[in-house]
């Protein structure tokens, strides 16, 4: 077992000699920096998921905005300037025109100084259209504190009234007007009150401008329309922006799974059940991930017992994975044991100009067999049931005729098991 992560070692429940499970917590190490780490992967993806959905956001409104080249207004008025012309580019949150309503307009009269300290905000006023002397009823919307000198030596302060239009009124023209049954000093100018600014939602190349200064707008109506280059290029833009922002979104949320994934290293399991044999870190010890600090503690599966023995070059290419294997122990002489061949390594060694190739054996009922002792073991190559036996010394090997005692059975017929070994040991 070897550690995959650093930080101190907080648990070790567990000693030599303990029998364990495959996957049993034999190791908990501190997790404080991992967690760390974590939260701010949390917090990382949180921000990324944000820039993803207001991202998502502008595509979709500058999809729905540039269905039509037409950029249309959001509000009336009668338009007072025109900031855009053909042929210029409009950059969002740029000014594109200004409207203003005169539905009520404002006229700015001047008054006696020692006039207007009586008139207050709200009071009602009588106000005489100098072109057209009409007479209109307004109210008082505004008294300055400022003083102004008048010719003559006159000291006057401004009042603002407000008149409803009857639809007579526009900006430039004068009139006078009387509060409290006062007169002004001098007549004042109408205008319209402060107006709307229409900016940019999103930019553009203009094509062709539909408006220009005194035109009256209703809300929905055409100010001028993009170039459909230039909406192509306003789209594909947003686009990467999203692309880049969904990218974005993907890779934190692979980082915080990474961090996540690796808080489980930080639990060190059992890979293997078995018993241990050796405890080599202890609680409180520090752990460095990617040095070579060694085996943190040694496992043996006792289940079964595994040995490799050295067949010579003549003799291997009769042996095969899955043949029986007869083993005996130095240790162990009046026990036997039965074996398999797992494997046939075709990596060979030389020595003294004699080549042998090492094969494994298995031992799935290891009995009193330990790791580390000596061993010796024949390989079964061949077997026959059911076949007749012959002793050896009732066979002629010359030309003479051979007899046999009276009375001897030898010339009998034996049943019996043969086979044919390789043995290493």
């Amino acid at each position: 077992m070897t550690a995959l992560v650093s930080g101190e070692v907080v648990a070790a429940d567990f000693e030599e000699g303990d029998q364990v499970q495959e996957g049993d917590v034999l190791y908990r190490v501190d997790t404080d920096s991992v967690e760390t780490q974590i939260s701010s992967a949390y917090k990382q993806v949180e921000r990324a998921q944000e820039d993803y959905e207001e991202a998502l956001a502008d595509y979709r409104e500058a999809a729905s905005h540039y269905d039509s080249l037409d950029y249309v207004t959001p509000s009336g008025g009668y338009v007072r300037s025109v900031s855009v012309q053909e042929g210029s580019a409009v950059q969002e949150g740029a000014a594109l025109v200004e409207l203003y309503d005169d539905s009520v307009m404002q006229l700015d009269v001047p008054f006696a100084a020692s006039v207007a300290e009586g008139i207050s905000v709200g009071d009602a006023a009588s106000v005489t259209v100098n072109r057209t002397m009409d007479v209109l009823t307004g109210t008082v919307a505004a008294v300055e504190d400022h003083e102004d000198a008048a010719s003559g030596g006159a000291v006057t302060r401004t009042v603002t009234i407000e008149v409803e239009n009857p639809g007579g009124l526009s900006e430039g023209m004068t009139a006078s007007a009387e509060v409290n049954g006062m007169p002004c000093s001098a007549d004042g100018t109408f205008s319209a009150p402060d107006g709307t600014t229409v900016t940019a939602d999103y930019g553009g190349k203009i094509e062709e401008v539909f408006v220009a200064k005194g035109d009256y707008l209703e809300a929905g109506d055409a100010l001028f329309r993009f170039t459909a280059d230039s909406v192509q290029d306003q789209l594909e833009s947003l686009e990467r922006t999203l692309e880049n922002a969904e990218n974005s979104l993907e890779d934190a949320k692979d980082s915080l799974e990474n961090q996540q994934d690796q808080l489980a290293d930080y639990e060190i399991t059992a890979p293997i059940s078995g018993q241990v044999v050796q405890k080599n870190v202890k609680a409180g010890e520090n752990l460095n991930a990617g040095t070579s600090q060694g085996a943190m503690a040694v496992i043996y599966d006792m289940s079964a017992l595994t040995f490799e023995m050295s067949i010579d070059e003549t003799d291997v290419l009769d042996v095969a994975v899955g043949q029986t294997v007869q083993v005996t122990a130095d240790a162990l002489p009046e026990e036997s044991y039965t074996g398999v061949v797992t494997n046939v390594s075709l990596v060979s060694s030389s020595s003294n100009g004699v080549t042998v190739y090492p094969v494994t054996v298995r031992i799935d009922e290891p009995g009193n067999l330990l790791p580390g002792m000596n061993v010796s073991a024949d390989i079964v190559l061949e077997e026959s049931a059911d076949t007749l036996v012959v002793p050896v010394w009732a066979t002629n090997w010359g030309t003479t005729p051979r007899s046999f005692p009276a009375g001897s059975n030898s010339a009998r017929p034996l049943r019996g098991r043969w086979s044919a070994t390789r043995r290493s040991s």
